[in-house]
C-alpha cells in the first residue's frame, strides 16, 4: 500500500441479549488482543512479527526418500514473488543444486531443473492464480531427469547431474530463498521414477478437476 493509504480496524464489544454495540464497559475488565496479521487478498497461516518473518514450508526429515530415484507431483497455482524467484518445490542440497519446478521472473515460464545451474523450459507460461500441474520424475540421485506440466510430453532436463538432497521445500527453494506466494492443492511423492508416457498422463487436467485458478 502507499503511504498516503489510511486503514483502519475496530472491535466492538456489545453486552450479552443488548442490540447493537452498546456495551459502555464496567471500568474493569478488558479486552487483550494479539497475533493481529493484515494481509492482501486471501490470508496466509499466522506469520510472528519480525524483521526476517516468512511463512515456509521446508523439511529435512527426508526418511521418506529414496535418494536414487523417484517423482514428485504438485497441484497449484503461483500468486505473486516472495523472494528472488518463484518456486513450486525444491528437493535440494541446501546451497546450489535440487530437482524442482519453477516460475521465470517476469516472463512466467515454467522450467525443470536437477542438479543444474539454469533450468529448462518446459514449454508452459502461467499466470499468476493460473492452476497448473507439473510433475518431475528422476533417476541416478537426478543425474537423468524429465518432467511434464499440464498433460504436456515429458522434457527431459538438460545438463541434468546428481543431487545430494538436505532438505524439501514447498514454495521456496535452497534454505527458503527464491520464494513464493503459493496455492498448493496437493503435492505428492512416489519412490519410483515414473515412464515419460505416465509422467504425462499424471500431469494432465481434466475438465472435471476444473482446470481454472
Amino acid at each position: 500500500m502507499s503511504s498516503a493509504t489510511t486503514i483502519r480496524a475496530n472491535l466492538y464489544l456489545m453486552q450479552a441479549d443488548q442490540p447493537g454495540h452498546s456495551y459502555a464497559g464496567d471500568g474493569v475488565s478488558g479486552q487483550y488482543l494479539g497475533g493481529a496479521q493484515m494481509e492482501a487478498g486471501t490470508s496466509t497461516t499466522y506469520i510472528p512479527t519480525g524483521a526476517a518473518s516468512a511463512d515456509f514450508l521446508t523439511t529435512t526429515g527426508l526418511v521418506w526418500l529414496d535418494p536414487d530415484k523417484g517423482t514428485i507431483l504438485f497441484d497449484g497455482a503461483f500468486n505473486g514473488v516472495a523472494g528472488d524467484g518463484m518456486f513450486a518445490f525444491s528437493l535440494d542440497d541446501g546451497t546450489d543444486n535440487g530437482i524442482g519446478i519453477y516460475k521465470q521472473n517476469g516472463a512466467g515460464g515454467l522450467n525443470g531443473y536437477s542438479g543444474g545451474t539454469t533450468g529448462t523450459p518446459l514449454d508452459l507460461t502461467v499466470a499468476d492464480g493460473q492452476r497448473f500441474r507439473g510433475a518431475m520424475a528422476w533417476s541416478r540421485a537426478g543425474a537423468s531427469a524429465s518432467a511434464s506440466v499440464n498433460g504436456g510430453a515429458a522434457i527431459a532436463i538438460a545438463s541434468a547431474n546428481p543431487v545430494t538432497p538436505v532438505e524439501f521445500c514447498i514454495g521456496s527453494a535452497r534454505s527458503r530463498q527464491f520464494s513464493a506466494n503459493l496455492w498448493a492443492r496437493s503435492v505428492t511423492y512416489w519412490p519410483m521414477r515414473f515412464s515419460d508416457t505416465n509422467l504425462a498422463a499424471l500431469t494432465a487436467i481434466s475438465p472435471a478437476q476444473g482446470g481454472g485458478s
